[in-house]
């Protein structure tokens, strides 16, 4: 994940450019009906930057959903229900 602090510290993103690339409470494709794992993030993100929530509650990586190889989606291991909700938070790749 990128470094991201106040200070100038080189490389770090900040206030417009976090903004520009930070995506947040993003519903990604993909049927919620108890059976579906599969889900697509609009777009690619950077290794490391994804959280995954389901009903709110943060998703821990490899235990509960796994990350496709594209860096644009992830699999469940248990699959939400109807009614769930999923989101997802990552930043996007360049």
């Amino acid at each position: 994940m990128p470094h991201m602090d106040g200070g100038d510290g080189g490389g770090a993103i900040t206030g417009a450019a976090l903004a520009a690339v930070l995506v947040q409470n993003e519903v990604p494709t993909g049927a919620i009906d108890g059976a579906n794992t599969t889900y697509t993030t609009a777009a690619p993100f950077i290794a490391g930057s994804l959280q995954v929530y389901l009903n709110g509650d943060l998703l821990r990586v490899t235990d509960d959903y796994t990350v496709a190889g594209g860096l644009d989606g992830f699999t469940t291991v248990i699959a939400p229900r109807a009614g769930d909700k999923v989101t997802a938070v990552y930043i996007k790749a360049a």
